[in-house]
């Protein structure tokens, strides 16, 4: 293994060991909700497009057309999304987070960032810089690699091989 895949290696060994320990009793609250995991998945997917067509949330999933029209029957059920017509094409059906939805991620991103903060409260000054400047490394790789993969869905070359 050459030095690079060896470093990334140990990278994605670190990450594992962080999120493992971030499984914090806080999380409980979370826990509790009544959500599916492809249910908690599709409000992430929402929070992160505003809205989307159902087809689009069934690519993100990796699921068929039929399955996410269930997950979000159940979310509309429950209050967290709902469903309108897409001003572009009436035939798609858009769907978006309620304000009930958008607390609930809230309230994930809030449990996650008090989790992280227990761990960074730990650090010394030095460390912190170092935590800072290498989390704002990954976050511009992160950022530039969903600007790629958002050219490439709005151009419909996702999934084609080209």
């Amino acid at each position: 293994m050459d030095r690079r895949a060896a470093l990334r290696e140990q990278v994605l060994h670190n990450q594992g060991r962080l999120l493992a320990c971030t499984r914090l009793p806080e999380a409980h609250g979370f826990m509790a909700l009544e959500l599916t995991m492809p249910q908690f998945k599709t409000l992430v997917l929402l929070d992160a497009k505003e809205s989307a067509v159902v087809g689009q949330l069934a690519r993100g999933l990796g699921v068929g057309l039929s399955t996410m029209t269930g997950i979000v029957d159940r979310l509309v059920d429950q209050g967290l999304v709902a469903r309108g017509e897409d001003p572009d094409d009436r035939r798609a059906t858009r769907v978006r987070l309620t304000p009930l939805g958008r607390a609930t991620i809230e309230r994930f991103h809030q449990i996650r960032r008090r989790a992280f903060s227990q761990i960074l409260e730990r650090l010394g000054d030095e460390e912190l810089e170092l935590a800072m400047r290498a989390t704002e490394v990954l976050a511009n790789a992160a950022e530039a690699l969903w600007r790629e993969a958002s050219r490439a869905e709005s151009t419909g070359l996702v999934g084609t091989g080209r």
